[in-house]
C-alpha cells in the first residue's frame, strides 16, 4: 500500500503540474521569443497540449484504468492476472510463498479439526485466492477421491516447490500430514516476512530516485532555461 499511495499521489501531482503549472512556466519562455533546446521545446508543446486537452487525457486515463479493472475481474482476466503475479520478478516469489502459506496453514487447521481430506482440499482451494493454485489443489482433490495422493499432483507443478511436495509426501506416508503442513506454513510465513522487510527497505529509495528524476526533468527542461535567459538580459 505504501508504494501504491506514493505513486498515486505523484501521478495526481504530475498531472496537475503538466496541466496548470507547466503551461504558465513555458509561457515565460515563449514570451521571450528566444531559441531553446529541443527538450525545452518538447516541454513547451506538452504544456500547450495539456492546457487545451487535459480533459481528453483525463478521460483516456480513467478509461484505461476502468478497462484494466474490468478485465482483471473477468474470468479470463482473473486467470491471466493470477499467472502474471507468479511470474513477476521478486514479487512473484512473494506471492507464491503467500499462497503456499495460506494453503498449508488452512489445510492443517481443517485436517486437525476432523474435516475429510477431499472436503478440506476443496475448501482450501477457494481460500488460497489464486485460480492457478485453485486448479492444482482441486486436481489433487480429484486424485485423492480415486485413491491417489496429494503430493502426486503437486510434483507436476513448479508453483509448489519440490520441498513442499516432498514434505507433504512424508506427511501422508507417516500419517502426520497436519503437523507437516503446520511446519510448512511457519517456514513460508517467515520467508514472506523476510521478503517483505527487504522490499520495504528497497522500495523507499527507488521511489525517491524516481520522483527526483521527475523533478529534475522539469527543472532541467524549463526552470534552468528561464534562469539562463534571464541572466543574459
Amino acid at each position: 500500500m505504501y508504494p501504491i499511495f506514493v505513486i498515486s499521489v505523484a501521478a495526481v501531482i504530475g498531472f496537475l503540474t503538466m496541466t496548470w503549472i507547466l503551461p504558465r512556466l513555458t509561457s515565460v519562455i515563449k514570451d521571450l521569443n528566444v531559441d531553446v533546446p529541443w527538450y525545452t521545446y518538447l516541454m513547451i508543446k506538452i504544456g500547450d497540449f495539456m492546457q487545451v486537452y487535459w480533459w481528453a487525457v483525463l478521460i483516456i486515463i480513467m478509461g484505461l484504468v476502468a478497462s484494466i479493472i474490468y478485465y482483471a475481474r473477468s474470468e479470463d482476466g482473473s486467470r491471466e492476472w493470477a499467472r502474471l503475479k507468479l511470474k513477476l520478478p521478486i514479487i512473484g516469489t512473494l506471492f507464491k510463498y503467500v499462497y503456499i502459506t495460506r494453503f498449508s496453514e488452512n489445510l492443517s487447521v481443517l485436517l486437525r479439526g476432523g474435516i475429510p481430506i477431499v472436503r478440506a482440499l476443496i475448501v482450501v482451494a477457494d481460500v488460497v485466492d489464486n485460480i492457478v493454485y485453485k486448479n492444482i489443489i482441486l486436481k489433487a482433490a480429484q486424485d485423492v477421491k480415486v485413491g491417489g495422493e496429494i503430493n502426486a499432483e503437486f510434483f507436476k507443478h513448479e508453483e509448489f516447490p519440490p520441498m513442499v511436495s516432498s514434505m507433504i509426501k512424508i506427511g501422508e506416508e507417516t500419517g502426520r500430514l497436519g503437523e507437516i503442513l503446520e511446519d510448512i506454513s511457519k517456514f513460508y510465513n517467515a520467508e514472506v516476512d523476510q521478503i517483505t522487510r527487504n522490499l520495504s527497505s528497497i522500495i523507499e529509495p527507488i521511489l525517491i530516485v524516481v520522483l527526483g528524476i521527475g523533478v529534475g526533468v522539469l527543472v532541467f527542461s524549463v526552470l534552468l532555461p528561464i534562469y539562463n535567459i534571464a541572466g543574459q538580459l
